[in-house]
């Protein structure tokens, strides 16, 4: 029989042990190859890197793109020669020019160092003005394709593994590499009323919402089975606009993941990658930020983890507003419209007015996703100071979600 001390100590060391035991049975993970931090900047995945021995700069890690592509703007800065100009499709409907780059040396942290050719150079000034921030381009599946690569979306860390030493984790999911290097998931969408639909998800860590492409949005007719309201028409990678409207599905399932509720947006687009029967679904860092994602391009396989973001509701636009970024002034905010019934309509906002601060927080302490966060605030009130014309006022906002 066990003292009190003694059964204390039992008590207390026990499930150590057991835990120990348990932990050291398991297969260990391989030490990385590469492991830094990143930023997540309006919900998609940015990281330092040095340029042809030029930097460090910051760029999006871009799963959704072949090439790694530079921004047109900088080009000039960073000293790097462009060949012929040629028109690739972007996001939305229009054709975005750009000029081919033939090599292009990328130095990562943690010693990652790939020379990859065939690269572009397209505008990209649009992003920043939603980032407020001036970034130098993206690295995309050129620079990934050798390596199993995971994003722990919760700890904010990239990690680079050697495919030849990694060993998988027990779940994972087959990925169809869409133009070979775009890794898609199966699973379903369900829209209220109506059954799950089947779709592939194409894994975009460069953007930072989730769209459905026109083809099922048309085939299922998902925007009168869904409320919506028009998107703030953000600028895309060339200055394309999207032709968007926003909606909440009833639920995302993939595997044995279900989220409830996700916001999407429905694309209107004619032409362009979202209006290519191949993508069913354009998944950014919305939902991606819920997992750890493990992206193993040699075997292309993908892995997800949830983390404790996951079961998060989805968060809506509260107040109405339509907001866009001056191009040469990142912090002034300007009205494009107000959505009608709206908490911003009834504070009487009008396009033209320009916001000065938030809750007393100047304009200038605010990238333009940073403000629209704060106007996801459900329930809560806001006071916005405007400048209308010569004269500058307060507005208070009694915020309450849009769908």
């Amino acid at each position: 029989m066990l003292n009190r001390r003694a059964a204390l100590e039992f008590v207390l060391l026990a499930p150590l042990a057991f835990n120990r035991a348990v932990a050291s049975s398991r297969p260990r993970k391989p030490a990385a190859v590469a492991r830094f931090p990143f930023e997540l900047l309006a919900n998609a995945v940015f990281l330092r890197a040095k340029l042809n021995g030029k930097g460090p700069y910051l760029f999006s890690l871009d799963t959704g793109s072949s090439n790694s592509v530079i921004a047109s703007e900088l080009i000039s800065e960073l000293g790097i020669a462009t060949g012929a100009t040629f028109h690739s499709m972007g996001a939305g409907s229009d054709m975005n020019a750009a000029a081919r780059i033939d090599t292009l040396e990328f130095d990562l942290p943690g010693g990652i160092k790939r020379a990859v050719s065939d690269g572009a150079a397209v505008s990209m000034s649009g992003l920043w003005q939603l980032l407020a921030r001036r970034f130098y381009g993206s690295i995309g599946y050129d620079v990934l394709q050798p390596f199993v690569v995971e994003i722990d979306y919760e700890r904010r860390m990239i990690s680079f593994f050697d495919p030849k030493t990694y060993s998988p984790p027990e779940q994972i999911f087959p990925a169809h590499m869409y133009g070979r290097y775009d890794p898609q998931v199966e699973g379903t969408i369900q829209a209220k009323g109506t059954p799950p639909i089947p779709v592939r998800f194409t894994l975009d860590t460069g953007a930072g919402g989730t769209i459905v492409s026109s083809p099922i949005v048309d085939k299922y007719d998902l925007v009168s089975a869904t409320g919506n309201v028009t998107k703030t028409q953000d600028k895309g990678v060339g200055g394309a606009v999207p032709t968007e409207v926003m909606a909440r599905l009833s639920a995302i399932r993939i595997g044995s993941f279900l989220l409830d509720k996700p916001l999407v947006a429905l694309s209107r687009d004619k032409m362009g990658s979202l209006a290519n029967p191949a993508i069913s679904v354009n998944m950014g860092g919305n939902i991606l930020q819920r997992f750890t994602v493990i992206i193993d391009y040699p075997r292309q396989t993908v892995s997800l983890a949830p983390n404790r973001y996951f079961a998060e509701p989805f968060r809506s636009d509260a107040s109405g507003l339509l907001l866009s970024a001056d191009s040469n002034d990142f912090h002034k905010f300007t009205v494009d419209s107000v959505i009608p019934d709206s908490a911003a309509a009834h504070a009487h906002l009008e396009p033209g007015d320009v916001i000065l601060a938030a809750n007393g927080k100047p304009a200038a302490r605010y990238a333009l996703w940073e403000l629209e966060e704060v106007l996801k605030a459900n329930g809560d009130d806001i006071t916005l100071s405007v400048r209308r014309g010569h004269k500058i006022f307060d507005k208070k906002l009694s915020l309450r979600s849009l769908l």
